[in-house]
């Protein structure tokens, strides 16, 4: 908001910028940024530090006088500062921990209301010095959430998102921001990489240890890309592979070094890869062409219904279960049909103090890569949200129970939460496991301290899915419903 960052710093840097680029015919256009992330948080406590004579804070006091009735006492109340006035307020820090409600309804509009105004001018500016080559968007790190998201998509030409999947399929996200904004979407990144072994920490998740299943991912990714009509590019990244002293995260991890078409040095190509690459390619103009009717895939989900109240005994054995608990779980996604067994049964339970599961799982080598990241370890994942409400992610709970890594000795079950706004953490949970033939059997209770909102209502319907998570079967088994729980 300060018109000095502008005309000294912006404005100069963007003209000598796009020099090179003007009346280039084989230029499409310019993206103007890279996995911004546009925390609400830090930037909403950026302009709460800022001094009083600042542009930017005149307007940050400005939307929290609006946002307040200008009664400064309610602000304290929320925010834990002990201000004197909206004056005094400027330089201050919050005292508290931001609710789900203040996320929601104060930190997110500042937030993609400033990120909307700074792309606005940034992109005005380009297309007045360049009005011959499209704005190509923001490169978001995945889909960011959707207030964000559509208070930026109208400013830009098309839509860009850095995505990557280890099972070469387009989320549900692309379809549903589809249809709120209206605008064509690049898929800016995606890749995978050739680790021969499971257990390597994959910065992108992307591991799928040989040639052939890159190239099998290539080809089922740009696939479906070609057959999506909204979709209009997209980038591997990238040509040539990581060095392998290039160490990120202050030198704790290697990145995932076989991203490449060739190898670092360029002598060596990746020959099964390239040739599933060039295949291909040769399809898309007539799976793009022929897109016109397409509809995303889903899922299944299972038919509404009330659950009667059942807790296990949580000891590894499945026989205490009902019949009536059983899940039809389905393949959601898997990058190599037959890779491994899948299948296996599974069981869902609650009463007002717990959500309970139970399963049987056919995975007999057990991929742990620890806490710190838990989303490339064998698992299972439970996600629950409540369907009503204007937010209902904000009420939403996602778990992991995952088979081994905990204890003294890392070989126990442990449960693992993602707490949204709040640090991710191992939880106290019961678990169990017990081997089986042919995989073992997994059970946990999850108290409802570790779940947003529940029970909640006895009328209350909820979005739940149980998903397993096998890492070197690259794929994930899952179940989708909407249950009614008890409350009592």
């Amino acid at each position: 908001y300060d018109e000095a960052l502008w005309t000294g710093n912006i404005y100069p840097h963007l003209k000598e910028e796009v020099q090179p680029f003007l009346k280039k015919k084989m230029i499409m256009g310019y993206f103007v940024d890279n996995e911004q992330k546009w925390e609400d948080d830090r930037v909403f406590d950026f302009y709460l530090s800022l001094p009083a004579k600042s542009p930017g804070s005149q307007r940050f006091i400005d939307y929290l006088r609006r946002s307040f009735d200008n009664d400064i006492a309610k602000l304290n109340a929320a925010l834990g500062t002990q201000a004197y006035s909206f004056e005094t307020l400027p330089g201050s820090k919050a005292k508290k921990a931001y609710s789900p409600d203040l996320h929601r309804d104060l930190l997110r509009p500042w937030r993609s209301a400033t990120a909307a105004y700074f792309y606005r001018r940034y992109v005005a500016e380009l297309r007045r010095l360049d009005p011959d080559h499209l704005v190509l968007g923001v490169r978001w790190a995945g889909f960011p959430d959707m207030d964000l998201y559509t208070a930026v998509s109208p400013i830009m030409d098309v839509d860009s998102i850095n995505d990557y999947n280890r099972y070469a399929t387009l989320r549900p996200d692309y379809w549903k921001a589809y249809k709120l904004t209206g605008k064509p979407m690049i898929i800016s990144e995606w890749s995978f990489s050739g680790y021969k072994t499971p257990g390597h920490k994959s910065l992108q998740f992307i591991e799928v240890y040989t040639q052939k299943n890159r190239g099998i991912g290539y080809t089922k990714t740009i696939r479906e890309m070609a057959r999506t009509p909204f979709l209009i590019g997209s980038h591997w990244f990238l040509w040539d592979d990581y060095d392998k002293g290039w160490v990120a995260n202050n030198g704790n991890y290697w990145p995932d070094e076989n991203m490449g078409l060739v190898s670092t040095d360029e002598k060596t190509v990746y020959t099964e890869l390239g040739e599933a690459c060039k295949k291909a390619n040769a399809e898309i103009p007539a799976l793009h062409a022929n897109s016109i009717g397409w509809k995303p895939s889903s899922l299944p989900t299972a038919a509404p219904r009330a659950l009667a109240a059942f807790s296990p005994k949580v000891d590894g054995d499945l026989s205490d279960w009902p019949a009536s608990l059983k899940l039809k779980m389905g393949m959601a996604q898997q990058l190599v049909p037959g890779l491994k067994a899948n299948g296996g049964d599974y069981y869902l339970g609650a009463n007002a103090a717990s959500l309970s599961v139970g399963a049987f799982i056919p995975d007999t080598s057990l991929q742990e890569t620890g806490a710190d990241w838990s989303w490339q370890s064998d698992n299972i994942a439970v996600r629950i949200a409540p369907l009503d409400g204007l937010h209902p992610e904000d009420e939403s709970s996602h778990v992991q129970i995952h088979p081994t890594g905990g204890g003294a000795a890392k070989d126990q079950p442990y449960v693992y939460e993602w707490a949204g706004n709040s640090p991710n953490q191992v939880v106290q949970a019961e678990a169990v496991r017990k081997p089986a033939p042919g995989g073992f059997i997994l059970e946990a209770r999850l108290p409802a301290a570790i779940l947003k909102s529940y029970p909640g209502s006895a009328d209350r319907k909820w979005k739940i899915s149980v998903m397993y998570e096998d890492i070197d079967g690259i794929s994930e088994t899952w179940w989708e419903g909407v249950l009614s729980l008890p409350n009592r």
